[in-house]
């Protein structure tokens, strides 16, 4: 505000006081009583200085992200510069950064990055490389892996199944004991943090403590359900294990070291189960679909015979607790269809 102004608005409230008459004093200078008593009331706070008019903020507009945070979506553009808006908001969110998909576009917009053209251009020009991540952790006795117990190691990952007409794509994450074999899995419509958690959740971690079993280490693959690419982002995975004192270890998919226990679960469900499934294409919903995979997953851990070491010829639940308990009653968990379930 000029300086003018400031004198004008002092001129104006000097003039009230000295005649005592405010209304005579607005109709001569042509402003409001309101106006007069608010620069009146500014002035006898602040003084002079108080009628200056105040600075206004700069409005936030809805999807404006910090510094920060946009510097966070470069990267992942840097890392993976084929996914758009859609893609990069679930990353963001699985790290635990809220924002939506257009938050995303607009950020990708302003650095000229909304076209999946330019964002290859620009991944190349950062010198990415998309080689494989090295292994996160080394996995003690990693190669004994199988010779020791129940709940030490278990393989995740997440696999595509195929499409049917009525259903679409569909995703499969399935876990297994790497020493029992015993085995959870669950059909999706995509791969997601979330559905990784429903399968936890509502199916093996009940299981699990059923036959109290303690869940040690889980290894999977660095698909973006597991893990970030960002250096210094804390995935959702890893904040669910913790909850759980469960250890996580991530081995690239095909990497000499990756154990076979989950690539060999997948095989048996492909030529058992899911190659009928996609010759019959009879399926209307995923939830009819889970519920003949659970009826599958129930016969081949009660009665599907272990055909190699330590306990060849058992069951993966004969494995898992042992012949001890097989013929007490078996938790429910282990026979429904728990896709309307979550542990509380």
């Amino acid at each position: 505000m000029k300086d003018k102004d400031v004198n004008s608005r002092y001129l104006i409230i000097m003039h009230g006081i000295k005649t005592g008459n405010v209304s005579e004093t607005c109709k001569l200078f042509g402003v409001s009583r309101t106006t007069y008593y608010k620069w009146y009331e500014r002035y006898k706070e602040c003084g002079v200085e108080g009628l200056k008019d105040k600075e206004r903020a700069k409005p936030k507009m809805p999807n404006e992200i910090s510094k920060e945070v946009e510097n966070t979506i470069l990267e992942l553009v840097i890392q993976n510069p084929k996914d758009g808006p859609r893609r990069l908001s679930y990353d963001l969110n699985d790290i635990g950064i809220d924002i939506s998909e257009t938050g995303v576009y607009n950020a990708l917009k302003r650095n000229g990055l909304n076209i999946a053209e330019e964002r290859i251009k620009y991944s190349k020009k950062n010198n990415y490389s998309s080689s494989p991540k090295k292994i996160k952790k080394k996995l003690p006795n990693y190669k004994n892996i199988e010779k020791y117990y129940p709940g030490y190691v278990l393989q995740l990952g997440t696999s595509y199944i195929g499409k049917l007409n009525n259903i679409g794509k569909m995703y499969m994450i399935s876990i297994v004991d790497c020493y029992s074999k015993f085995s959870a899995a669950k059909v999706y419509g995509n791969k997601s943090f979330e559905n990784v958690k429903d399968l936890l959740e509502t199916k093996l971690i009940p299981i699990m403590k059923s036959f109290h079993i303690d869940i040690e280490n889980i290894i999977t693959n660095g698909s973006r359900e597991y893990t970030t690419n960002w250096e210094n982002g804390e995935h959702k995975f890893d904040g669910l294990l913790e909850k759980y004192n469960t250890k996580h270890y991530i081995i690239p998919a095909n990497h000499e070291d990756e154990p076979k226990c989950l690539q060999e679960l997948n095989d048996t469900l492909h030529d058992e189960f899911y190659k009928e499934v996609l010759k019959d294409n009879r399926y209307n919903t995923i939830d009819e679909l889970q519920g003949d995979l659970q009826l599958y997953m129930t016969y081949y851990n009660l009665e599907k015979k272990i055909d190699r070491g330590k306990n060849m010829g058992k069951s993966p639940l004969q494995g898992l607790i042992g012949e001890y308990n097989l013929n007490g009653p078996m938790p429910i968990w282990f026979f429904v269809n728990t896709s309307n379930f979550r542990e509380g």
